[in-house]
């Protein structure tokens, strides 16, 4: 998955202001894409995104 493709779940699911990081990362041993973000109340929110299935596993939300 490209992290163009991160990003448009992100968009899509989140509707951040902002996307501030993109990157790879590993849990449990398999690839995730790390997208830190600015959502509407300008707080910082992270969303761990699966790179096989392309689902949000994991998600910070008002940090």
């Amino acid at each position: 998955m490209s992290v163009n493709k991160a990003k448009n779940i992100v968009k899509v699911e989140r509707n951040p202001k902002k996307i501030t990081k993109t990157s790879l990362g590993l849990v449990n041993n398999k690839p995730v894409w790390e997208v830190t973000y600015l959502n509407n109340q300008n707080n910082i929110c992270y969303d761990l995104i699966s790179f096989k299935t392309r689902k949000i596993i994991k998600s910070i939300q008002n940090i």
